[in-house]
């Protein structure tokens, strides 16, 4: 498996790929663990052998000179290159200590938007994750295949991407 973080060069060839959309950890918020690292667990576990694009630097840190209009034109670049976009909602609009929204995933409505009715996306958001009655909406409606999961999603997304399943060797 080949992961691509975020702001790190396009690989030339690309056989199956899979692009991680969903919430991601503001800057202040070092001390939140990522969702992605267990869907790469996960991915590793179960065999996949593609490219993963991970909008995350790889440290997990963005730093003071973090380029928001190079960071929406990586993703759009690699949204547009996977052969599935797995989209994890495990948005929780509590506030957190610093009085901000603990995982809104806003910018992941938008790219959830363009992409809902593409052929090429699989949803996941657990069963308490806040206000998702519309993109669940339309996941029915475009036969999304959906799971209350990450590694149901991750399933979903492996069968998407090579008509099969994958053995998991996590269980």
């Amino acid at each position: 498996m080949k992961v691509i973080y975020t702001g790190e060069d396009m690989p030339n060839t690309i056989t199956k790929s899979l692009f991680m959309a969903g919430g991601s950890k503001r800057p202040g918020q070092e001390d939140m663990t990522s969702w992605r690292s267990e869907a790469l667990f996960l991915l590793n576990a179960k065999g996949f052998d593609g490219t993963v694009f991970c909008p995350e630097p790889k440290d997990g840190k963005f730093n003071k000179d973090f380029n928001y209009n190079n960071q929406i034109e990586w993703e759009e670049e690699g949204l547009t290159k996977s052969n599935c976009i797995l989209f994890w909602f495990a948005r929780d609009l509590s506030l957190g200590k610093d009085g901000r929204v603990k995982l809104g995933c806003l910018i992941s409505n938008i790219e959830w938007g363009v992409w809902c009715n593409s052929g090429k996306v699989v949803l996941g958001a657990p069963d308490n994750a806040d206000k998702m009655g519309y993109i669940k909406y339309y996941a029915k409606k475009y036969n999304v295949p959906t799971s209350n999961s990450l590694s149901g999603t991750i399933d979903n997304a492996l069968i998407m991407i090579d008509g099969r399943s994958y053995i998991d060797l996590y269980y």
